[in-house]
């Protein structure tokens, strides 16, 4: 009998030792996978908003009309990605006494918005306006740009990952092209609908972007969900994948659950 209980006691001691063994590995693999993880949602961060960058400082020329009515546009560096809304220009040229091209000026003709891209070339169509819109007309947004920036919705219901995209946005937004960032506690379409109007009657263009942490199929991503200001319409979210981790804890449950007597 004294045998048995000795031996049942070593059991019992070997069996909590592999416990607090396979608890000490989880929490040093969690430690390190935090650690690089800061570095990769600021690496989504600095990614996403290259994208952003890309869709409102991109400046392309009309070099065709397609069938349908659709625009073929070409961009000589930055290419703006799928759902992004441009202004399109023409030129109002003054003449002088004799009739000679003086100057030109540009002048506003319309929306236009990204249907699909490939390489330098978009295929653009007209969401507002358009009427006279011919090829050699240019296509930009004109700077500053007016951004309105909500806190991070976590979605992910992480509040760390939270944390740390809001500090990646505050310190790398301000670098990223020729904006004015102001910041909003919240915004529904109310706050769209009166800072529409606050941004066209001063000829400005403004975007509303709501940044979040989501997870999907088990992969977390940064993501900007985009409002136009000039149309009032959602644009097309921003998104870039970046390397989640899962607490010790729950790790631990999905193996079968460990606790203390």
């Amino acid at each position: 009998m004294k045998k048995n209980i000795e031996s049942g006691g070593k059991k019992q001691g070997y069996s909590v030792s592999v416990s607090r063994i396979v608890l000490a590995v989880l929490v040093f693999f969690w430690l390190l996978s935090g650690s690089a993880q800061a570095t990769s949602i600021e690496n989504a961060c600095a990614l996403v908003l290259e994208k952003l960058n890309a869709n409102l400082a991109a400046r392309g020329e009309i070099i065709a009309l397609l069938p349908g009515g659709d625009y073929l546009v070409e961009f000589d560096d930055l290419v703006p990605a799928y759902g992004a809304e441009l202004l399109a220009f023409g030129d109002a040229v003054e003449l002088d006494e004799q009739g000679d091209a003086v100057a030109a000026s540009p002048i506003f003709r319309g929306s236009v918005t990204v249907m699909e891209s490939s390489g330098h070339l978009c295929r653009m169509r007209v969401e507002e306006g358009g009427e006279g819109l011919v090829v050699a007309d240019r296509v930009w947004v004109p700077e500053p740009v007016v951004v309105y920036l909500t806190p991070v919705g976590n979605l992910a219901a992480d509040p760390g990952l939270a944390a740390q995209l809001a500090r990646a946005l505050a310190a790398q937004l301000p670098g990223f092209g020729n904006l004015r960032v102001f910041s909003l506690p919240n915004a529904n379409q109310t706050t769209v609908d009166f800072l529409r109007r606050q941004c066209r009657g001063q000829g400005l263009y403004g975007m509303l972007i709501q940044p979040g942490i989501v997870l999907q199929n088990e992969r977390y991503k940064v993501r900007l969900s985009l409002t136009s200001l000039f149309s009032g319409q959602p644009l097309a979210p921003l998104e870039q994948e970046f390397k989640g981790f899962t607490p010790p804890s729950a790790l631990l449950k999905g193996a079968g659950g460990w606790s203390r007597r």
